[in-house]
């Protein structure tokens, strides 16, 4: 899930994704976002981990929940 308020469509998430399940895509005329495809996203949390505004984020995990998965 993508926050569109937070989303800068700067595209590390979509360069993290290794199942390509996020592209920024234009949604209106002079804004970017990145959208999720949700048949292909495994909620590995990669994309949660490379966006530096937190818009990207899992609805099944919290945040700290990613983040000790990641460090363990």
């Amino acid at each position: 899930r993508v926050d569109a308020e937070l989303c800068r469509a700067c595209g590390e998430c979509e360069k993290a994704c290794c199942f390509e399940a996020i592209n920024v895509t234009q949604v209106a005329q002079g804004r970017k976002q990145a959208i999720v495809t949700e048949a292909l996203c495994t909620g590995c949390g990669v994309c949660n981990v490379a966006c530096p505004t937190g818009a990207a984020s899992l609805s099944h995990f919290k945040d700290e929940q990613i983040n000790r998965m990641i460090d363990d």
